[in-house]
């Protein structure tokens, strides 16, 4: 577990088989999926100028720090970690993206809120998330207690707020365990096989 804007999150590691399978999907989804350019080289285009940390809608604008009703709910999706390496670029972020994919729809499931993706650095590691921003405490709170997390974040002074919401559902799928790429082919091929 990490401490992400003071919430205990997991983040997790993707196997070799794992990205190997995320990089054929970004192959796959380039175009289809075209909004997730300006959202990856925005977040590229930052960890190269140096930045030890962001947040960027779908869109590509970054999240406004200043303004204090926005506030970051998602604490229940898991993050991943990327090794930065000489030759990290901006494809390794789109690999992230498409890592978090499961996430992304998640949050949309249930809110109409925009998603963000935000980097931090653990040394050598680059470390990627998604959250719905939502505007106003109150609406925040709800949409948290609803997803039964446990808090909320206030970009503007970057402070943590309980919801006082019930332990998280039991059922999650635990990426670390069995493995991304593993769960995303078993999924495919019991699609394949319900479709038949």
């Amino acid at each position: 577990m990490k401490n992400i804007w003071g919430m205990e999150k997991s983040v997790w590691i993707p196997s070799e088989q794992d990205i190997k399978l995320a990089v054929e999907y970004v192959s796959a989804r380039h175009e289809a999926y075209a909004n997730v350019d300006a959202v990856a080289r925005a977040l590229y285009d930052d960890i190269e100028r140096g930045n030890l940390s962001g947040s960027y809608y779908m869109d590509g604008r970054v999240v406004p720090s200043c303004d204090d009703k926005l506030y970051g709910v998602g604490g229940k999706s898991d993050g991943v970690k990327l090794k930065r390496t000489e030759t990290f670029s901006e494809e390794d972020v789109h690999v992230a993206i498409e890592l978090l994919r499961d996430a992304i729809v998640g949050l949309q499931a249930d809110s109409d809120d925009p998603l963000c993706i935000g980097y931090w650095f653990e040394g050598d590691d680059c470390c990627f998330d998604v959250s719905n921003i939502v505007t106003g405490q109150a609406n925040a709170v709800d949409l948290a207690r609803k997803r039964d997390e446990l808090t909320i974040y206030h970009f503007s002074d970057n402070t943590v707020i309980p919801t006082a919401s019930f332990d998280p559902k039991p059922g999650a799928y635990d990426k670390t365990g069995a493995g991304w790429a593993k769960f995303k082919t078993n999924t495919y091929k019991a699609r394949t096989e319900h479709r038949s």
